[in-house]
C-alpha cells in the first residue's frame, strides 16, 4: 500500500499524514469505466494538480459552484457534480449519487459516440 493510501482509523481522530480513500469514477478517453479508490496525494500526482486546488471538491466545506482552469487540469464543481478533467481521463466524485448519475451517464455516452462506438 502506498503511504498516500493509509487507511484512515474508524473510531478514533485521524492521525497526520494519513488521508482517507475516496471512490472516483475514472471515464477514459475510450469510453471505459471503472470505480478506483484513491487519496487526495495519488489524485495531485496522477494530475499535477495542487493538493490546494481539490478543496473544491471536498464536501464537509461548502464552496460555491466554480471551475478551476489550470495548465493540464480542469476541476469542476458545479452543484452536486465534482470532477477533475485531464487529457486522458474524467475522475468523478460521488458518481452514485443520484443527482450526478445523469451527468455522468450523458459523458459516457459523448465519449463513446465521438469514438463511434454504440451508445448502450
Amino acid at each position: 500500500m502506498a503511504e498516500d493510501e493509509a487507511v484512515r482509523v474508524p473510531d478514533g481522530p485521524r492521525r497526520k499524514g494519513t488521508t482517507g480513500l475516496k471512490p472516483w469514477l475514472v471515464i477514459t478517453t475510450s469510453g471505459q469505466s471503472y470505480i478506483e479508490e484513491v487519496g487526495k496525494h495519488s489524485i495531485t500526482r496522477r494530475t499535477g494538480l495542487p493538493a490546494q486546488d481539490l478543496l473544491v471538491l471536498d464536501l464537509i466545506l461548502s464552496y460555491p459552484s466554480m471551475t478551476l482552469g489550470r495548465e493540464r487540469v480542469i476541476v469542476i464543481h458545479p452543484e452536486h457534480i465534482n470532477a477533475v478533467i485531464v487529457a486522458v481521463e474524467v475522475l468523478v466524485l460521488n458518481s452514485n449519487d443520484h443527482l450526478v448519475a445523469p451527468s455522468v451517464q450523458d459523458l459516457r455516452n459523448r465519449v463513446l459516440d465521438l469514438n463511434g462506438m454504440p451508445i448502450r
